[in-house]
């Protein structure tokens, strides 16, 4: 029974457009390779595979054999899993701040009645 999986990897060396090409080619040449996704500047391949067929050990060695550096990883752990937390981390800290200012902004009326609503204005 063949069994479908998705494998984000890590490809270093990629400078442009015509480098994720030849990533791409290299990848697609393995057997049980389905649609294949390379990002320069994210320097990462999405590689959709059938897992008896194909393994994250053959595509490195595809990626290699055309001069590109894939890392290795350690149990299981990504070797971008520190900048990972730090994204997470980043946008949690920007969405408590809009929600900060969203509520402020949102519990004070916009009315010229209300004291305050323009003190540093006079006419």
């Amino acid at each position: 029974m063949t069994e479908f999986r998705t494998l984000d990897l890590p490809v270093e060396g990629m400078t442009c457009q015509e480098c994720a090409s030849h990533v791409a080619d290299a990848l697609k040449r393995v057997p049980g390779v389905r649609p294949v996704h390379v990002l320069v500047g994210a320097e990462r391949a999405t590689i959709t595979y059938d897992s008896i067929a194909a393994s994250r050990e053959r595509f490195a060695a595809a990626i290699r054999a055309i001069g590109y550096r894939v890392p290795e990883t350690t149990a299981g752990v990504s070797p971008d899993a520190g900048r990972n937390v730090g994204r997470v981390i980043g946008w949690g800290v920007l969405g408590a701040v809009a929600a900060v200012v969203i509520v402020a902004a949102g519990s004070r009326p916009l009315s010229p009645e209300r004291p305050g609503w323009l003190a540093t204005a006079s006419y």
